[in-house]
């Protein structure tokens, strides 16, 4: 999946991502850089028997040569980074180098940036758990002191504290305080 394109025919790069979709171990540059772990060149893609699914969309965005390498942090490749030549060129060793050092200090930013986004949605998660707490904590003495009036004058009730009640008024008392109790 692209994560960047930048191309002098940027609707024409998209168009090819979307159709030809680069598979891991495939023909092509990028699936070869991720399955090898390595450096794939093709200094002329008209010619490279390994472009052949990728040749004529290529051609056609006036891609002549690609340098493609992996993306790595450690043992893990995160992706590849391609680049396309408007001809066909070779690639001196220095150069390959110098691209494979630009890749890797892509791959330790791009893992910064993921672990930054894991750690504020760490924070996110956080911050929504302490507030629930907070919210429960509130709620719970907000409901607990009303609830602890309504069981005590239920008890005076029930005691004949304030005189005498008949069977109707003593079941509906009883029944106050049992559920005021099962509510607390």
């Amino acid at each position: 999946k692209p994560v960047a394109i930048w191309a002098p025919n940027l609707e024409g790069a998209r168009r090819y991502f979307a159709t030809l979709r680069p598979c891991v171990g495939e023909e092509g540059g990028l699936g070869r850089a991720i399955a090898t772990r390595e450096a794939v060149l093709s200094p002329d893609i008209a010619t490279d028997p390994q472009m052949e699914r990728h040749r004529d969309p290529l051609l056609a965005l006036g891609i002549r040569a690609i340098l493609a390498v992996p993306l790595r942090i450690d043992d893990r490749i995160l992706g590849a980074v391609g680049i396309g030549y408007a001809a066909p060129r070779s690639f001196p060793e220095a150069e390959v180098r110098a691209i494979e050092g630009f890749a890797d200090q892509l791959a330790v930013a791009w893992e910064q940036a993921h672990m930054r986004e894991d750690a504020e949605d760490r924070w996110r998660l956080e911050e929504a758990a302490r507030l629930k707490a907070l919210f429960i904590a509130n709620m719970s003495h907000e409901l607990r002191t009303p609830l602890n009036s309504v069981l005590g004058f239920s008890a005076l009730l029930q005691d004949d504290t304030f005189g005498p009640l008949n069977d109707k008024q003593r079941r509906y008392v009883e029944n106050i305080h049992v559920s005021g109790t099962h509510l607390l």
